[in-house]
């Protein structure tokens, strides 16, 4: 019975290190995958431009924070609501029109 209990033990705690691992590599990769898109463009766009690239401040203290909280928010909502079906769609869509219409708003 020892063993029995042991072994229980184990497979529960295998699963819940895979668990937390799949977790890991899904926000990770989520957030490199962002992180190298906008330091690509950017460095590269950096690179090639004749004159210095002037980041607004508007692109530091509404875009950067809006797009890092939206993918957290959309990481969080992937890993417990699956699939993700059209209430996740609404309120993607209805977060983006926001957006635009703060930009609108504020340009």
């Amino acid at each position: 019975e020892g063993k029995d209990d042991f072994a229980l033990f184990v497979n529960i705690f295998g699963n819940v290190l895979l668990a937390f691992a799949l977790i890991a590599v899904f926000v990770s990769t989520f957030i490199i995958s962002n992180t190298f898109n906008i330091l690509t463009i950017m460095g590269f766009t950096a690179v090639i431009s004749p004159a210095d690239i002037l980041v607004s401040n508007r692109m530091l203290f509404l875009d950067i924070p809006f797009m890092l909280i939206t993918s957290g928010v959309i990481a969080f909502s992937a890993m417990k609501v699956r699939p993700l079906g059209r209430k996740s769609g609404v309120i993607m869509l209805v977060t983006y029109v926001t957006y635009l219409a703060t930009l609108a708003i504020i340009v």
